[in-house]
C-alpha cells in the first residue's frame, strides 16, 4: 500500500508535466513554431500519463480493500492511508538488544519445558516409597456397659509399601522422555529463529543499500538529466523525443525509489517479527 501511494503521487506529478508541455506545444503550434507531429507527440504523452494515473488509482483502491480486509475495516477502505516512517539504520538496529527468546513460539516452548519438568518431578515423587509411622492412644471411661472402670491402650503402627510388580518406573521414564522432547523442540525452534533473524537482517541490509544507492546516486542524476533535457528543448537544441525519453527515465527511477522503500519496509518488518520487536517501540 505504501508503494501504491507513492506510485499515484508520481503519476499525478507526471500528468501535470504532460499537461503543461501539451499546453505550451499547442501555443507554439498556433504560431507555427513547432510542427504538428511534434505537438502530437506531446498529446500522446499526455494521454499515456493519464492512462498510467488511472491504472495507479485502480491499483491503490484494490490495495486498500485488501488491507482493510486484513484488519477488519472494510467500511473505511476508501479512507485508509499508510503513513511512511523513517526506518532505523541496520547497524543501529543490530546493536540493540533483540533476543529471539522474546518470540512467542520460543516463550511457549520454554513454558512446555517447565510443565514437563514439573510432571517429571511429580512422577518421581509418586515412585518414591513413603514409609508411614503412626501412634494411637485410646481411653475407656466408666459407663453402664463398662462397670469395671477406665482403661487405656497404646498402639504403634508402621506402614511400608511393597512394590512387588512395579514402582511407577513407566511413568517416570515417560515423564523424562517428554521433558527431553520439549528441550529438543526448544533447541530446534531457537536454531530456526536464529536462521530467520540472520536471513531477515541480510535482506534488510540489501534493501537499505538499494534505497541509499537510488536516492544518493541514481535519482539526483535522473533529475539532472531531465532538467537538462527541458532546458535544451526550450532552447531548440534537442528534439521532443529526447525530452520525453528523459522524463520517462525520471519517472521510472522515482517509481524504483518508491519500490525500494517499500521493499526495505517489508524487510524491516520481517526482521522485527523474527526478533519480536515490540510494535509500540519507535523504529
Amino acid at each position: 500500500l505504501t508503494f501504491q501511494q507513492a506510485r499515484v503521487a508520481v503519476q499525478r506529478e507526471f500528468v501535470n508535466y504532460a499537461h503543461e508541455s501539451l499546453g505550451a506545444a499547442e501555443k507554439r503550434l498556433k504560431v507555427g513554431d513547432v510542427a504538428s507531429s511534434e505537438a502530437n507527440r506531446f498529446r500522446l504523452d499526455d494521454l499515456r500519463a493519464q492512462s498510467d494515473l488511472r491504472q495507479a488509482e485502480v491499483d491503490i483502491r484494490k490495495a486498500r480493500v485488501e488491507f482493510a480486509k486484513s484488519i477488519g475495516a472494510e467500511q473505511a477502505a476508501a479512507e485508509i492511508k499508510v503513513a511512511s516512517i523513517d526506518l532505523p539504520r541496520v547497524e543501529a538496529a543490530m546493536s540493540g538488544e533483540r533476543s529471539i527468546e522474546q518470540r512467542a513460539d520460543i516463550g511457549a516452548a520454554m513454558k512446555r519445558i517447565e510443565a514437563a519438568d514439573a510432571a517429571r518431578r511429580l512422577a518421581t515423587s509418586i515412585a518414591t516409597r513413603d514409609v508411614t509411622l503412626s501412634a494411637q492412644f485410646d481411653h475407656w471411661p466408666s459407663s453402664d456397659t463398662n462397670p469395671q472402670g477406665t482403661g487405656n491402650s497404646y498402639s504403634l503402627y508402621l506402614s511400608i509399601p511393597l512394590s512387588l510388580r512395579h514402582a511407577n518406573q513407566g511413568e517416570v521414564r515417560r515423564a523424562a522422555v517428554d521433558l527431553q522432547t520439549a528441550r529438543d523442540v526448544l533447541a530446534r525452534l531457537k536454531a530456526q529463529a536464529a536462521a530467520d533473524a540472520r536471513t531477515a537482517i541480510e535482506s534488510w541490509q540489501a534493501a537499505a543499500e538499494r534505497v541509499l544507492r537510488i536516492e544518493r546516486d541514481i535519482l539526483p542524476l535522473a533529475r539532472e538529466v531531465a532538467r537538462g533535457a527541458e532546458f535544451a528543448y526550450s532552447k531548440g537544441a534537442t528534439g521532443v523525443l529526447d525530452l520525453l525519453d528523459a522524463r520517462r527515465v525520471l519517472k521510472q527511477v522515482e517509481l524504483d525509489a518508491a519500490a525500494a522503500q517499500a521493499d526495505a519496509g517489508k524487510a524491516w518488518a520481517q526482521w522485527a517479527a523474527s526478533t519480536e520487536l515490540m510494535t509500540e517501540e519507535k523504529p
